[in-house]
């Protein structure tokens, strides 16, 4: 009897333990498999901005920049990479003829869009530069529109409102520097102040030295002061809408410069109006470089004085001027952060596709410049939400055809409770 019970025992716990291998072999079969990684979601809004680029005679150096522009829009590896549309900063097209331009002309431009996959279907933003304020049509990119609709350019200046997700949005004016430049805006005469900078002989022997346009057009002149008009109205609403939580314009010539002199008559008057409205980014081309500069909140109240201050007083070539650099100044950081209201960020990207400019490291100007590299061309990809804005330069090398990240800026939005978070884990990366 004894050994029939130990047999029953051993009969019993071979069962159990077949039914318990069997339910594990059932669980594992049945539980779900999360064997590809997570993927993580797109937030806000991603775009490229490029400069300078439709030099018919030789494409070569845009066909670099924009295959890479294409590939980064290819890899989905990274949600920033899902680019939404394209903003220019003018100098679209070097034509053949300066003045008159030929479709054919408009059609290798637009080529550098249309016959990539991944950038075909994006909506590009555009301003005039210096090279179309020559174009005796001075319409004819505002019409573009009707044969490549991705064009968009309604006006030869216009505002846009885009969201960037949770009911916030960024808003962009775009800004025709030619008729900036030419225009008899004073900040100083909007402020009651007794200086008219246009009135004396500075005006007319220095405000027009660097225009690359001609300004003694009646009609030029009636325009920009119409855009200023339009602009001061624009902000004046903006500021009224807390949901426009960024601000940005977009124009061809550069406040602060390294190869041309500071732009006086933008820097007197129309960059005093940007600060008064708390915009955020000045987004620009015209030196075929990439550049970042800034101009610190805590200097506005002087930003008059510092621009008679800074009037140049002597020939552009007096300065040293060279090719092949890449120079931070000050910080070796590659990686900058700030939170936003601290200063007024230009960015300018000029190196999309023409020949690059030399730079002059001394020129003196009233932006306090970080960086700045004319060794390749390039583009700049942005990325922003309503936690960061972030703009990235990146240069193609043409010899080992390698994408290179030259340099990157994060301005962190104080309304958000992750502002710390966000600046740890940037630093981090």
């Amino acid at each position: 009897m004894y050994w029939g019970i130990l047999y029953s025992i051993a009969i019993f716990s071979l069962g159990f333990l077949d039914n318990i291998k069997g339910a594990l072999v059932h669980q594992q079969n049945h539980e779900p498999q999360n064997l590809t990684p997570l993927i993580e979601q797109k937030v806000g809004l991603d775009f490229f901005m490029v400069g300078d680029y439709g030099w018919v005679r030789n494409m070569t150096p845009a066909y670099l920049t924009f295959d890479k522009m294409n590939e980064i829009a290819g890899n989905k590896s990274d949600p920033r990479n899902d680019i939404d549309f394209f903003l220019t900063m003018g100098d679209n097209l070097y034509s053949m003829n300066s003045t008159n331009p030929s479709d054919e002309d408009f059609d290798i431009m637009m080529s550098l869009f249309y016959k990539r996959d991944n950038l075909k279907d994006k909506n590009i933003y555009a301003v005039r530069g210096n090279h179309e304020c020559y174009f005796e049509d001075d319409m004819i990119e505002v019409n573009l529109t009707k044969k490549y609709p991705n064009w968009q350019m309604p006006n030869l200046y216009y505002s846009k409102l885009f969201d960037i997700g949770n009911g916030k949005k960024l808003g962009i004016i775009f800004v025709d520097s030619c008729l900036a430049l030419c225009s008899n805006y004073s900040f100083a005469d909007d402020h009651n102040s007794s200086r008219t900078p246009h009135d004396n002989e500075y005006a007319s022997e220095q405000h027009f030295q660097l225009v690359d346009r001609m300004c003694n057009d009646p009609r030029t002149l009636d325009l920009g002061a119409e855009m200023f008009q339009w602009m001061k109205d624009t902000m004046n609403q903006w500021d009224d809408d807390s949901s426009i939580i960024w601000k940005a314009t977009v124009q061809h010539h550069p406040l602060f410069g390294k190869w041309y002199q500071d732009y006086a008559h933008l820097v007197s008057d129309y960059m005093p109006l940007m600060l008064d409205h708390k915009f955020d980014f000045y987004f620009n081309g015209h030196e075929h470089t990439l550049e970042y500069a800034n101009y610190p909140y805590s200097q506005v109240t002087s930003v008059k004085q510092n621009a008679e201050l800074h009037t140049p007083k002597g020939r552009l070539m007096d300065y040293a001027c060279l090719a092949g650099q890449e120079m931070l100044y000050g910080d070796e950081d590659r990686n900058q952060i700030f939170t936003q209201g601290e200063a007024l960020h230009q960015f300018t990207t000029g190196s999309t596709g023409f020949d690059l400019y030399l730079v002059c490291p001394a020129l003196p100007s009233m932006g306090r410049y970080k960086y700045t590299q004319n060794i390749y061309h390039g583009f700049s990809q942005v990325h922003v939400d309503e936690n960061e804005f972030t703009v990235k330069f990146l240069g193609v090398d043409e010899f080992t055809n390698d994408l290179i990240e030259l340099y990157k800026v994060t301005v962190i939005h104080p309304g958000t409770n992750k502002q710390e978070q966000e600046k740890d884990q940037l630093l981090q990366e």
